[in-house]
């Protein structure tokens, strides 16, 4: 994928068995990465298991060609609204380069 000049992964399920710390580790020097957070954690709308998932990658995955932050799929009605804007500003704010 990326000698055919593909620059960003956007497919990153964690239930799949993909893991974004691993691509990360082997490729983050050659390809930007979207996704790979694991919506299961979103899907208890609890803010403690959120913080546990992103502050695990976050500080990880934005070192290197660059990371967009997503889930790892499609967010689910079960998750609240509340809880998006949460995992988005929590998300950025770990994200963000001082």
């Amino acid at each position: 994928m990326i000698e055919a000049g593909i620059d960003c992964l956007q497919v990153i399920e964690i239930k799949a068995g993909m893991d974004l710390l691993k691509l990360h580790r082997l490729y983050g020097d050659q390809i930007a990465f979207m996704g790979g957070l694991d919506v299961r954690t979103l899907c208890g709308n609890d803010r403690a298991a959120i913080d546990r998932e992103l502050e695990a990658k976050i500080p990880v995955v934005k070192n290197g060609f660059g990371f967009v932050l997503h889930s790892d799929h499609s967010i689910p009605k079960t998750v609240s609204y509340d809880t998006c804007r949460y995992f988005i500003q929590k998300g950025l704010e770990l994200g963000r380069y001082e």
